[in-house]
């Protein structure tokens, strides 16, 4: 392609419809088949499927112990890639894991028969085998998608980061849409298909990652020098290195993230929870949910970077979390099933305009390239521990409210308006200018 811009749209476009399908079918159906078989689940007799019978909140610490590992590898893996200079090499080698893991996971659940649903006692093997597959599938999508935002922060100047985001995002959010509607239809055929499919889908974005995208050449930079560098240890010295004024704004967008994070964190794992005891939806319909909150995340792609651009990014964020106080409280209080799908399409605009630029604003806190993979890394580690507390918390509540998944409204509101309130200390992190120049080596990218 004549102008790069765009190749980079397409690919990461694709890279990103891929670990959407797969983390949307995950989050949607594995923890169906964790609570599958619990006499509290499903109380409106909508499950086909046999499962551990775990409780909401045991449903939950199974669905956030692989964040464990992601907490651990982000940084490591970030800081790495930043001291070797390559990222590609992490995407190409973590992706197979994720395909494999994702492939594998469903399948395990036919080891689960009727009289045994729901009696874990008696499903030690299989529960085992479960919990492996999701533990490859983060660890390779925890390598791989970590480095994709890095790989973008080299690449891309400030002016082009948030515009960038935005239809890489709208591309992704189309294949989306796409694979979410026919995830029912495969589910009901065969619950193995969807996952099956997500799995595809990502290995056609790798080849087509390893074939199109050469990684950029980037110079030793000789300024920043670190007697102790080469330990692991001191692998994140240089962020000492900020001014004062850059850690707390730093420190305070990480803060802003992970409860905005948190709020979004609870229905990520229990929309299909909700659609079948709030909403009496068909286990396999309940996708169709996350098909809603993708039809809003794509509506809003392209007007998120057009109202950063006027406006800038914090005030953007500032919309977006307010949208996320308001419509959980209308949806709380008035459960009409046309009404909440309406406010998913809503509730998926309103953090597009969040997503879209928090990475664009810590990018332009820290204008450092060279620390693009630790600030990426930190990022990551932030959204991950905020979900690793988020879904047990969420799944407790539930519980103590004697399986009221509509609680998660309430959850939703009270977390944004946190956010919102820290949000407030953030400053610096809008556009920078540069021009569009991308510098790409001429050596293959492995």
């Amino acid at each position: 392609m004549k102008n790069p811009f765009w190749k980079y749209v397409l690919v990461f476009g694709l890279m990103s419809a891929s670990w959407n399908a797969i983390w949307g079918i995950y989050n949607n159906y594995v923890p169906i088949f964790l609570q599958a078989g619990n006499p509290g689940f499903d109380l409106a007799h909508k499950t086909i499927s046999f499962g551990f019978g775990l409780t909401p909140f045991w449903a939950g610490i199974v669905m956030s112990l692989d964040n464990f590992l992601a907490i651990i590898l982000c940084p490591l893996v970030g800081a790495v890639s930043d001291r070797i200079r390559r990222r590609a090499i992490f995407i190409l080698t973590g992706a197979p894991l994720a395909i494999m893991g994702s492939a594998i996971l469903p399948t395990i659940t036919y080891m689960i028969t009727e009289d045994k649903s729901g009696d874990l006692s008696t499903l030690t093997v299989p529960f085992s085998l479960f919990i492996l597959c999701a533990m490859i599938l983060i660890l390779g999508y925890t390598s791989a998608s970590t480095l994709v935002s890095a790989l973008i922060l080299d690449i891309i100047p400030s002016t082009q980061q948030t515009k960038l985001f935005s239809y890489i995002l709208m591309v992704g959010s189309c294949g989306t849409l796409i694979v979410y509607g026919l995830s029912g239809i495969l589910y009901r055929i065969n619950r193995i298909y969807p996952f099956v499919m997500g799995s595809l889908i990502l290995l056609f974005a790798v080849v087509a990652f390893k074939l199109i995208i050469k990684e950029p050449f980037r110079e030793k930079n000789p300024e920043i020098r670190h007697p102790t560098a080469s330990r692991a240890a001191h692998l994140f010295s240089e962020l000492g290195l900020l001014t004062r004024d850059e850690r707390s704004s730093l420190l305070a967008m990480l803060g802003t993230i992970f409860f905005f994070q948190f709020g979004f964190a609870g229905f990520q794992t229990y929309v299909s929870s909700y659609a079948l005891n709030v909403m009496k939806i068909p286990e396999a319909n309940t996708i169709y949910i996350s098909l809603a909150f993708m039809a809003g995340v794509l509506i809003m792609t392209v007007p998120a970077s057009m109202i950063a651009s006027r406006i800038g990014r914090r005030a953007t964020i500032r919309i977006g979390l307010v949208s996320n106080i308001i419509f959980p409280l209308i949806a709380y209080f008035s459960p009409n099933p046309r009404l909440i799908f309406a406010i998913f399409v809503i509730f998926g605009m309103s953090l597009t305009l969040i997503s879209v630029n928090q990475i664009p604003v810590i990018g332009g806190i820290v204008t450092s390239t060279r620390m693009a993979g630790k600030l990426v890394g930190l990022l990551w580690v932030t959204t991950t521990l905020s979900t690793l507390v988020a879904v047990p918390v969420s799944g407790w509540l539930i519980g103590l409210s004697g399986t009221n998944y509509n609680l998660l409204w309430l959850i939703t509101a009270g977390t944004m308006l946190i956010s919102f309130g820290v949000l407030f200390r953030v400053r610096g992190g809008e556009v920078q200018v540069a021009e569009f120049k991308v510098k790409e080596s001429t050596q293959p990218i492995l």
